[in-house]
């Protein structure tokens, strides 16, 4: 489900014990710098990639993608578990999604960051599929300009 942000108005960027990025409730000595508000998605998106780090797979999710019924499919972590389960994105592969939307989430109780992206065709190299390069449209911050009234201004005739 969405992040109720009446509820949670609050989300941390943390490093968890093995050293990767985490989303969470804040803690009482959080530093503000690492809280994050409705509204500042893409700053929080922007903030996690300029980082570096990687982050916990269990705390982000990329959808790269589309499934035959629709829904959109998750990426697939770079780092796993001997099981196979995601552990973490690594920085280059989070660098490769670029948002068209950006959702926090509720992932068993705690926040998870949601990035919604379309995957272009897998490149094959030495018959070994390479990681995928997404190519969509940045989302920038838009200047906060003076509201614009009606184009078409009709004459009235009193």
């Amino acid at each position: 489900m969405l992040w109720d942000f009446d509820k949670y108005a609050r989300i941390e960027l943390a490093l968890n014990t093995s050293g990767r990025l985490i989303l969470r409730h804040p803690k009482a000595n959080a530093p503000e710098a690492n809280i994050y508000t409705k509204g500042q998605e893409q700053t929080l998106w922007r903030s996690i990639l300029k980082s570096g780090l990687d982050v916990d797979a269990s705390s982000v999710t990329l959808f790269d993608g589309l499934q035959e019924n629709g829904r959109l499919k998750a990426a697939e972590a770079a780092l796993t578990r001997d099981s196979g389960t995601a552990l973490a994105f690594e920085a280059w592969q989070l660098a490769a999604f670029k948002p068209v939307k950006i959702e926090m989430r509720v992932n068993y109780g705690k926040p998870q960051l949601a990035v919604m992206a379309v995957e272009r065709a897998p490149i094959v190299k030495n018959n070994r599929p390479v990681a995928p390069v997404l190519q969509i449209e940045r989302v920038e911050d838009k200047p906060q300009g003076k509201p614009q009234g009606p184009k078409n201004k009709i004459a009235r005739a009193d």
